[in-house]
């Protein structure tokens, strides 16, 4: 089974809890080979038993995602056929950056520089900025209280700039609660947009507030982006969640290690 420096490690340290969206994404794409592993099926709720299948599957969806398809692009004339669809899929770097150029934000200042960690939160903040534009004004003012508490105080989130251009360039810091905040908005809306449910943190009232007030503006945002991008590729309807899930679990464990 496939193992991955951005993942496994931290999918080890991962709740059953926390990876239940992350095998939900995957059940949802009609080419998963999920539902045929033997750990799966022996104890699907317990998504800590098949982590490698987890991985496996985000790598290949099956042998059919567009990101595959790329890669053999790319690499016909170093490598022969058969090796280029052997079936282990690309590494998960490899699909940040994809979903990141869905999303332009490849186009930012320092982009070809930035780590993998950076990358999602590129992707989290343009999905942001683009609900924002859905929001009122009273959903906007309360987002900034939110990010104040969170250590943002004085930050005026409307003032023009791309919330992904001003992260890359370092205007703004998401780090610490403030990165937990935005990747836990994100990935609630989108959780509950693509499954149905999104998910509560615990012994925070107010980021839980938050949640449930942004889920409707972001919720439309991250519907009408997967509307454009299955145009493209169904494996972006994995592929997508997947990232903002996997960014949102990062963000988490970063902050619990920090209080």
């Amino acid at each position: 089974m496939a193992t991955d420096p951005h993942l496994t490690e931290l999918f080890g340290a991962c709740s059953d809890e926390d990876l239940i969206p992350i095998r939900d994404y995957i059940l949802k794409a009609r080419t998963n080979g999920l539902i045929f592993d033997e750990r799966y099926k022996k104890q699907p709720n317990f998504p800590t038993r098949y982590i490698e299948s987890l991985v496996y599957q985000i790598r290949t969806f099956g042998g059919n995602s567009f990101v595959n398809v790329c890669r053999g692009v790319r690499t016909i004339g170093r490598n022969s056929f058969a090796e280029v669809y052997r079936g282990d899929g690309v590494e998960y770097a490899e699909i940040v950056h994809d979903v990141a150029k869905k999303f332009k934000v490849h186009k930012v200042p320092g982009f070809a520089n930035k780590t993998v960690e950076e990358r999602e939160q590129l992707v989290l903040a343009k999905i942001l900025e683009k609900s924002m534009k859905k929001m009122t004004e009273d959903e906007l003012r309360e987002l900034e209280e939110l990010f104040g508490e969170a250590g943002l105080k004085g930050r005026n989130l409307r003032g023009g700039i791309p919330l992904a251009a001003l992260i890359a360039q370092g205007a703004i810091r998401f780090a610490g609660l403030a990165a937990h905040n935005m990747a836990a908005i994100v990935a609630n809306a989108v959780a509950r947009q693509i499954l149905g449910n999104g998910f509560r943190i615990a012994a925070n009232a107010a980021l839980n507030r938050g949640m449930a007030v942004f889920v409707g503006p972001i919720g439309i945002g991250i519907t009408a982006i997967l509307t454009l991008v299955n145009i493209a590729g169904p494996a972006y309807r994995v592929t997508i969640p997947v990232v903002c899930h996997v960014a949102y679990l990062r963000a988490k464990a970063e902050f619990a290690e920090s209080v």
